[in-house]
């Protein structure tokens, strides 16, 4: 099921690394998105990957000015405000869209990462594509009820 609070940004693939090895907890961005939170991420692996492949559960970020109570990777840089992101989220969960959907296919339907981000509900054949996938993170549903 997509959310209309769903978005998809891109992340390049050495922190899609990162993030799957456990040395990088947080999700730097500049935008703040008016969402629930926790809510769903797509994510666009940028070159040389090219898919959507990858769905993060994110929490409430911290703003700029305000510390980091952990380490994680750019947790420093962002505690000292030296990093140039004004918003760090907590990355709750990685779960992976199989099958990814490629370059080729996302331009046929008219996205042509990367780009900043898109609320996933405002493109139905995106939706289309997304909800005739095999989602292992479609199980995970009943984390909303959790918080």
């Amino acid at each position: 099921m997509i959310y209309n609070s769903d978005i998809l940004f891109s992340i390049q693939p050495r922190y899609i690394k990162m993030i799957l090895d456990g040395r990088k907890t947080l999700e730097y961005r500049n935008k703040y998105w008016k969402v629930p939170y926790p809510n769903w991420f797509y994510v666009y692996e940028s070159k040389p990957i090219s898919k959507l492949k990858y769905v993060l559960f994110l929490d409430h970020p911290y703003k700029m000015g305000e510390v980091i109570p952990y380490t994680s990777y750019g947790t420093d840089s962002f505690n000292n405000c030296s990093m140039h992101r004004n918003y760090a989220y907590p990355i709750k969960e990685i779960f992976e869209i199989n099958p990814p959907i490629d370059l080729a296919t996302l331009r046929t339907i008219g996205i042509t990462p990367p780009q900043n981000y898109l609320y996933v509900s405002k493109n139905q054949q995106l939706v289309n594509l997304l909800t005739n996938r095999d989602f292992a993170c479609f199980e995970q549903l009943n984390l909303f009820n959790n918080f």
